[in-house]
């Protein structure tokens, strides 16, 4: 076997050996329940603005190899999903959480004043992808933050609205 493509299978195998198979951005409800299998959660996604809280997506929440992850369906689809596990992350697992939502090659990573604690990618589509140490990674379509901005806007009107008396 040629030594790049030696490489890259070692390099495939053990990205696939440290985190686990992901959901990725897109998918509906039912592909995610064929990769995890059973729903251990279901909640509604909130946003609290105006005083008020409003309901913006679904959350289904799975737990697979020590991962938990939250997969935020809009419209039918997964427009935003968090990885948390407990311990540091590898380089390894942001490639294989990343390449797992579109490839690697698209993510374009952003320069944070603390890399060690915060990272962020971004792709040409909107897509984004922020790290959080002792947290979590996040990865959001530009659909889903342009839901939860317009639920914002709305409800700043509401509140701003003139009551009936």
């Amino acid at each position: 076997m040629h030594a790049f493509c030696r490489a890259a299978f070692l390099s495939l195998i053990f990205a696939g050996a440290t985190a686990p198979g992901v959901a990725r951005l897109g998918e509906t409800e039912k592909e995610m329940v064929e990769r995890y299998g059973k729903v251990i959660m279901r909640a509604p996604e909130s946003v609290i603005e105006q005083g008020r809280i409003h309901a913006l997506a679904d959350n289904l929440h799975f737990r697979l190899e020590g991962w938990n992850i939250t997969a935020r369906i809009l419209n039918g689809r997964c427009e935003s999903i968090t990885y948390s596990k407990p311990g540091d992350w590898t380089e390894e697992q942001f490639r294989h959480v990343l390449e797992s939502n579109g490839g690697r090659g698209q993510w374009e990573e952003r320069k944070t004043a603390t890399p060690k604690t915060h990272r962020e990618w971004l792709r040409r589509d909107g897509k984004t992808a922020v790290w959080r140490m002792l947290q979590s990674m996040t990865l959001s379509t530009r659909a889903f933050e342009q839901a939860r901005e317009a639920l914002k806007a709305k409800a700043k009107e509401d509140a701003s609205r003139l009551p009936k008396i």
